[in-house]
């Protein structure tokens, strides 16, 4: 479960950018081959095919981009744990450091 899929806008988003990316693959085939259909439901048939192709790619796109930002969060977690940590120690040491002169 996505912690930011809010009311399902992550969805919706992967959804358009699915179709949009289908479609561009379905119009890119178009212009590289020369393509002829028999019937309304070829055509259909194949923009379909190419919108679940798209449907994988932003699927594993958003998987490696998800884990990346998973990542990179982790890092800044640690990171700030260290300072935080440091900075308590830091403070203590000195206070000791004072009343020992």
């Amino acid at each position: 479960m996505n912690v930011f899929d809010v009311g399902g806008l992550i969805s919706f988003m992967a959804l358009v950018g699915s179709i949009i990316i289908g479609t561009a693959i379905f119009v890119g085939l178009h212009k590289i081959f020369d393509i002829v259909h028999f019937g309304f439901g070829a055509i259909i048939g194949m923009w379909c095919v190419c919108c679940l192709v798209a449907a994988f790619i932003v699927n594993m796109l958003s998987g490696i981009i998800g884990w990346a930002l998973s990542t990179v969060w982790l890092l800044v977690k640690i990171a700030l744990v260290i300072v935080v940590v440091g900075s308590i120690v830091k403070f203590i040491y000195n206070k000791i450091s004072r009343n020992k002169e």
